[in-house]
């Protein structure tokens, strides 16, 4: 039988990498504008490890020569459906000469062809991505001098032109007075470009537990990034001590690729400084900082990094809570559909998280849809995650001012001089149209099961739903072995330190420091909701047997059981392994770890030992090399606090 939809409380597209620490960094009341946190740099010893030195480019494909001319007789000009870009900035014939073309509607049969000066017409081995936005991403290796035509070709003719001039050698970018000088503002073909790039930039296979870090491990990568060395200024390679750092943390990461791409494209940014202000509980946003402030190095890459630092001073996770009628802020709530959340979309969690959406997967061969996104976290490592309950939190009505999916403000150039576009103006704008406060009027249940319709339109096969749903759940446990492991690395360095325990809700969302890189709290309410999905999936399935698709001649009840012997088997099967006092190597059966629900509702203390953050009981073989406790104090509060967990719900704050 088939259903109307699944529920949010069973999507199987749900379970996905845990949700790390909150972001904190917020300045929750006036009385904290003062503060600034340290922004660790590539060379900060305590930090992140270096990325990797800069990947070899892959080979281009050879293009193919085509007969005819499809751009004789054509006047080589721009489209409003399609635009085309082209990187590096100053072409060179040391190439390569990236060709990218982006588009609101598919085009049949689309191609990059290009014509070279000596009147060769070529049609480029593309990457194209469905939408929205379409995109194409091709190259040519080695082009030569001279003037050269890009275009965009399908069934209907050449849809879009543009005209690029390769030169023996690049030129200099010139002085500016400014962080970097802008050379049109954003409209529809920037932010389709925005899209494509990001989507590109954090691909990964769907069943990949992808992350990366820190954050220009990506950009520095040749083959994700179509942008890199877009500058001419050695700005993505490793090697150069100079090279644009990208070091971020939850709340730093939207800011810092959107600041990184409007920097290349010569684009207008904007920073603002949000604050809660007393008696109020939404961050209010004033002192907009953009692009044309002061440059405090004469050079560009010193500039930009400094640039980078002061956004990361004073950026937070509150940043992106603004109310939806506020036009005073960096970004805005948009419309809930499939042609609104696209790729650079943000999503701010109530509870001090911010994501990037990266990719939409469409439903296939019988499995869930997925939306994906990505996150900065403490430690400085950017990882991908499923839309899900867990890592998309949403409430109504709250301290935490209004959660959500949402857009950076568009900034206009108008006369030389850059204006942000109020929520009314961007409603009415044509190659905006997406501003809507709908969200903020959602109940929880409401705003899911809309997003979960998108990701998934029609039902999947029961058993198919709890297949994806273990696999999640597993991947989601593998995730906090890699979390305790870092806060054991560093309790390895610090013998002797002690860890301050923040009080109340705050261990949830604290300022910058050991408690918010190695404490769990949101990590682990989030596995203790993700065990009540799965072990419940079965009774679900017999009570709502509308929710799925049940297969001919079976009834719901012998489903349910199917699924349940499944479950049992299943969770005894599949395993984990984490690294005991000592270094011996302890295995865990996942019905382990939901057997011990109980002990991680008191799990998250990076003070205790390894042995007690994943539930080992006193007196067992497990615990034997347990040496190192939280305080008496601090298990007094945890115990106070446990109530949260067991209740499977996290308090609010009281600021």
């Amino acid at each position: 039988m088939r259903g109307t939809g699944i529920s949010a409380f069973v999507r199987i597209g749900a379970l996905a990498l845990a949700v790390a620490a909150a972001c904190g960094q917020e300045r929750p009341t006036t009385r904290d504008a003062g503060r600034s946190r340290p922004t660790p740099t590539a060379s900060d010893a305590k930090g992140p490890p270096p990325a990797p030195a800069t990947a070899e480019p892959e080979p281009i494909p050879a293009p193919e020569v085509l007969a005819a001319d499809p751009f004789a007789g054509n006047p080589c000009r721009s489209s409003q459906s399609v635009a085309i870009f082209h990187s590096p900035r100053r072409p060179t014939s040391a190439g390569p000469l990236r060709v990218i073309a982006v588009a609101e509607e598919p085009a049949a049969g689309a191609a990059l062809v290009v014509r070279s000066p000596d009147g060769r017409v070529l049609r480029l081995v593309a990457d194209a991505r469905g939408g929205p936005p379409w995109s194409w991403v091709g190259a040519i290796d080695a082009p030569g001098v001279g003037s050269w035509k890009i275009g965009v070709l399908d069934d209907s003719g050449l849809r879009a032109c543009r005209a690029v001039t390769v030169r023996a050698r690049a030129g200099g970018l010139g002085g500016s007075g400014v962080v970097w000088r802008v050379e049109r503002g954003w409209d529809r073909a920037t932010e389709n470009l925005w899209s494509a790039w990001i989507e590109r930039l954090f691909d990964a296979p769907p069943g990949q537990r992808a992350r990366w870090t820190p954050l220009h491990a990506v950009t520095r990568d040749p083959a994700r990034n179509f942008l890199w060395g877009h500058m001419g200024l050695g700005e993505d390679d490793a090697s150069n001590a100079k090279a644009i750092v990208l070091n971020a943390d939850c709340a730093d990461t939207p800011y810092f690729l959107r600041a990184y791409f409007a920097w290349k494209l010569r684009l207008p940014f904007q920073y603002s400084t949000c604050e809660v202000p007393a008696g109020e509980t939404s961050p209010r946003c004033t002192g907009p900082v953009t692009n044309d402030a002061p440059r405090e190095e004469p050079l560009e890459l010193d500039a930009m990094n400094r640039f980078l630092r002061r956004v990361a001073d004073t950026v937070h996770s509150g940043s992106l809570r603004t109310l939806p009628d506020d036009d005073a802020t960096d970004v805005y709530p948009i419309v809930l559909s499939r042609e609104s959340i696209r790729p650079g979309a943000l999503y701010a969690d109530p509870h001090g998280h911010v994501l990037v959406v990266v990719a939409w997967q469409a439903p296939r061969g019988g499995s869930s849809g997925a939306l994906w996104a990505i996150d900065g976290n403490p430690d400085r490592h950017v990882g991908r995650k499923k839309f899900w309950r867990g890592t998309f939190g949403f409430l109504r009505g709250t301290w935490a001012g209004a959660p959500g999916f949402k857009e950076f403000r568009p900034i206009a150039l108008e006369a030389g001089t850059l204006r942000a576009l109020p929520n009314g103006e961007i409603r009415g704008n044509r190659a905006y149209g997406n501003y809507s406060g709908e969200q903020h009027g959602l109940t929880p249940d409401a705003f899911y099961e809309r997003i979960e319709r998108l990701v998934t339109p029609t039902p999947i096969d029961a058993e198919r739903a709890f297949d994806e749903t273990m696999a999640a759940f597993h991947d989601l446990v593998g995730d906090r072995v890699d979390a305790v492991a870092a806060g054991e690395a560093w309790r390895a360095e610090h013998l002797d330190a002690t860890i301050g325990m923040p009080p109340g809700a705050e261990i949830f969302a604290t300022q910058a420091g050991p408690w918010e890189d190695y404490s769990t709290p949101s990590r682990d309410l989030q596995l203790l909701v993700a065990m009540d999905v799965l072990t419940k999936f079965p009774d679900v399935v017999a009570r709502s047997p509308d929710r799925f698709v049940i297969g001919a001649g079976r009834t719901p009840a012998e489903v349910s059981g199917a699924i349940r012997g499944r479950l049992d088997a299943e969770l005894r099967r599949r395993t984990v392994e984490y690294a005991r006092t000592g270094g011996r190597a302890q295995r865990l059966t996942l019905a382990d770890v939901v057997h011990r629900a109980p002990a991680f509702e008191m799990a998250y203390n990076p003070n205790d030992c390894v042995e007690v953050r994943w539930g080992a009981s006193p007196g067992t073989e497990e615990y034997t090399a347990c040496v190192r406790h939280a305080s008496a104090g601090q298990v007094a509060r945890m115990n106070l606090y446990r109530r949260w967990f067991a209740r499977r719900q996290r308090p609010p704050r009281t600021h």
